[in-house]
């Protein structure tokens, strides 16, 4: 067990410092929220705060950090570098997961504990097309036993009611008569769901509001559940859903857990997914919580900043102005707004562009991020070819973002990293380091060498498997069960209890395994297919929502035209928050595109250009324009 530090002794860790109010936000003994925009080291301010807590004992063993962010490859983030701060054994007790796992977890563990009328059964399946059927599934409630009509459904807004009736409230919908029929659509609708097939259909918001109800009427376990969390984290809290906020209510209000929220409103970009508008406001309020202002800029060039500055003032008047932490010694920044006669010119350019920052400036492709507002295959298919002439791997990776951060993704890309190349420090550190905690070993365990042998030998045998002559898809797939039965696959579930469901786990595993043997069919060798799937050497094309804390070197925003932000009269304020998004992932470079004529996708499944326009978002324009940024027409 390492040496406690005393809190007033206790420094950063792997960092020169901090500026004051993040060093009282890492210190603070209650609630608080802190209000940092981009490049402010929001989820180093979280990783400090986990050393702190760890190191000094104010979390104490065995009380643990919960830790919950809304996207998955933040949860990993943080948990990365919580590890790698604070070192494996403290980061045991540091548990980083996202709303939705954590929630999917307790139903898992707990869901029959729920009352009658709300218990899935024990083998629910996943249905991300509830929202989407929600019409048809109203249509079927008409019936004796529900007693709607069809004038009844007829009259509900499939959409409205998805959001209000059905998930906008807590459990258990009330019962009192008389109800409203959109109050007796909404009793049916769950009743259906749970129990109008042999297995459950849920979606995540169901299983959220599920989870909440689980704790609000079984004290016991929300008892325990508060003994296990000194301390619970909220990362990017500006998207907090109703949903989430109410099961974070029922949880830690008035107990005495700390809770640290940190979020920043300019990037509120979740609305329409049912984000909170006023979460801090009443967070706050619930919390008692004191509000830290972070106004340090680590990220991006002083003329990048000075932009956001002029965005900021937009957005949100008033907000204290960013400082860059950056003098400009290695550049003072650059924003330009590209103007092209039509899609191939844009895509020919933007490779050169690409190919002098890659093989002449030094630019990792990865550290170059090509953004669009929606549908990056279709905005990006002649940049890809482009690149492609010059030896330039880009990519679409908005699904794979998600796949590649999951723990069981994880484990397997090291296991197979570890087969088939020559050495591997980090697969190796990384898979002895899971099956100590799985197992319980310790470093002078003497049965460690035993198994370190067994993991060799696992290495060797699905090195020969998988690269035999005649190796299929189905061949990987054993060999990866028998490791993971090697592992402990019941001792791995308890540690992700996201994986509880067998038909969510199995699924997830069919899909990687699939992606990884069509990168392996494309180059017939291992250790290339797993860099490909990995994409090490791929400039990454993603959407602007999958953005969010990430952060490069340059970023090409492709397509600043009214067709890409097509609702921007309805939702200008979010649009102009994702623009500042997008904007704000850059650390040096930031180029937005525009094009007069675009190729675009037909509803009847061809493609032909199209005329573009920028009058709709014509302030986007103006903002830049105000900022400085000049407009060059490329011919």
């Amino acid at each position: 067990m390492p040496k406690l530090v005393p809190a007033p002794d206790w420094k950063p860790v792997g960092v020169v410092g901090l500026e004051p109010n993040a060093d009282k936000a890492v210190r603070e003994e209650t609630n608080g929220l802190v209000v940092a925009g981009p490049g402010a080291g929001k989820t180093e301010l979280l990783a400090q705060r986990a050393c702190f807590l760890l190191q000094t004992g104010r979390c104490r063993a065995p009380r643990q950090i919960l830790a919950i962010s809304f996207k998955k490859d933040a949860a990993a983030n943080l948990r990365a570098r919580v590890e790698k701060r604070c070192g494996g054994e403290l980061a045991g007790r540091f548990h980083s997961l996202t709303f939705d796992a954590f929630a999917k977890g307790l139903i898992d563990r707990f869901g029959q504990a729920l009352p009658d009328g709300y218990r899935p059964t024990p083998d629910y399946q996943i249905n991300f097309d509830i929202q989407k059927r929600m019409r048809d599934l109203l249509d079927q409630l008409v019936g004796s036993t529900t007693g709607l009509t069809m004038d009844d459904v007829s009259g509900i807004s499939d959409g409205i009611f998805y959001k209000r009736e059905f998930l906008g409230r807590a459990l258990p919908i009330p019962s009192a008569q008389p109800q409203s029929i959109p109050d007796r659509a909404a009793t049916a609708m769950w009743k259906k769901l749970l129990t109008g097939r042999e297995r459950s259909q849920l979606d995540f918001g169901m299983i959220g509001r599920l989870a909440e109800l689980l704790l609000r009427s079984n004290p016991r376990l929300m008892k325990a559940l508060r003994q296990t969390y000194s301390h619970v984290f909220l990362d990017e809290f500006q998207d907090t859903t109703a949903i989430q906020y109410a099961l974070t209510r029922s949880m830690f209000r008035n107990t005495a857990a700390v809770v640290t929220a940190v979020g920043d409103s300019k990037q509120r970009i979740m609305t329409w997914a049912g984000a909170v508008e006023n979460v801090f406001e009443r967070f706050k309020g619930d919390f008692g919580a004191e509000q830290h202002d972070l106004v340090m800029n680590y990220r991006s060039a002083p003329r990048l900043v000075q932009i956001q500055q002029t965005l900021i003032a937009a957005i949100e008047p008033g907000t204290p102005p960013p400082t860059p932490a950056d003098d400009g010694t290695s550049g003072e920044g650059d924003c330009r707004v590209l103007l092209y006669p039509d899609h191939v010119r844009e895509a020919s350019h933007l490779a050169e562009f690409a190919a002098e920052w890659i093989f002449t400036d030094g630019i990792h492709p990865r550290d170059i991020c090509v953004l669009t507002r929606n549908k990056p295959d279709e905005y990006a298919g002649f940049l890809i070819r482009g690149l492609a002439k010059r030896g330039i791997k880009a990519r679409a990776e908005t699904d794979l973002q998600d796949l590649l951060v999951e723990p069981l993704v994880e484990v397997s890309l090291d296991i197979l990293s570890l087969s088939v190349r020559d050495s591997d420090r980090v697969a190796w550190t990384s898979l002895m380091g899971l099956l100590q905690q799985l197992r319980g070993f310790d470093e002078s365990d003497p049965r460690l060498r035993r198994v370190e042998a067994e993991l060799n030998s696992f290495c060797g045998t699905i090195r020969d498997a998988i690269g035999a002559a005649g190796s299929t898809v189905n061949v990987l797939v054993d060999q990866l069960s028998k490791f993971f039965e090697f592992l402990g696959l019941d001792a791995f579930r308890r540690l992700h209890p996201q994986y509880l469901q067998d038909d969510f786990i199995s699924g997830l595993f069919t899909k990687f395994t699939n992606a990884l043997w069509k990168c392996y069919e494309e180059c017939h060798d291992w250790p290339q297919a797993i860099t490909d799937l990995v994409g090490k050497d791929a400039i990454p094309i993603i959407t602007v929502h999958k953005s969010k804390g990430l952060e490069y070197h340059s970023v090409v925003f492709m397509g600043l035209e009214d067709s890409a932000l097509w609702n921007f009269a309805n939702q200008s304020d979010e649009e102009r928050r994702a623009f500042f998004v997008a904007f704000s992932r850059a650390r040096k470079r930031v180029l937005f595109t525009y094009c007069a004529k675009r190729e675009t996708q037909q509803r009847s499944g061809g493609r032909s250009a199209a005329m573009q326009s920028r009058t709709k978002i014509g302030s986007l324009y103006e903002l830049l324009a105000a900022a400085g940024v000049e407009e060059e027409i490329v011919t």
